[in-house]
C-alpha cells in the first residue's frame, strides 16, 4: 500500500494496486462510483468527516506512485483505452 500524497489524507487513505482504501475500514476498498463517462471515483473525507471531495481513482493511483508530479493540469492517459484498468503500468502522463 502506498499512501496518498496529499496532506490532508495522509495516514488515513492509501492505494492498494488499482484500488483506493482506508485506514477506517480495515483497508477495504473504498466504495467507487462512475462518472458520467465511466471513470471510476471515489469521496475522501477530511476534517473529521465534516469536508469531503471526489476524486477520479486513476488520478489517485498516479499521485501515489509519483508524489513528486504536478498532475493539476495535466491528463492522465490510460495506456490501454480501457479507462477501467487503473493499474500504475497502465498509467502514463499525458
Amino acid at each position: 500500500m502506498i499512501d496518498i500524497p496529499i496532506e490532508v489524507y495522509k495516514g488515513r487513505y492509501f492505494v492498494d494496486g488499482e484500488e483506493v482504501v482506508s485506514k477506517r475500514t480495515g483497508y477495504r476498498p473504498l466504495h467507487d462510483k462512475r462518472t458520467y463517462d465511466g471513470y471510476k471515483k471515489v469521496v475522501l473525507y477530511s476534517n473529521g468527516g465534516t469536508t469531503y471531495k471526489e476524486f477520479l481513482v486513476h488520478r489517485l493511483v498516479y499521485l501515489a506512485h509519483n508524489p513528486d508530479a504536478d498532475i493539476s493540469d495535466k491528463r492522465i492517459n490510460h495506456k490501454n483505452g480501457n479507462i477501467r484498468d487503473n493499474r500504475i503500468e497502465n498509467l502514463e502522463l499525458g
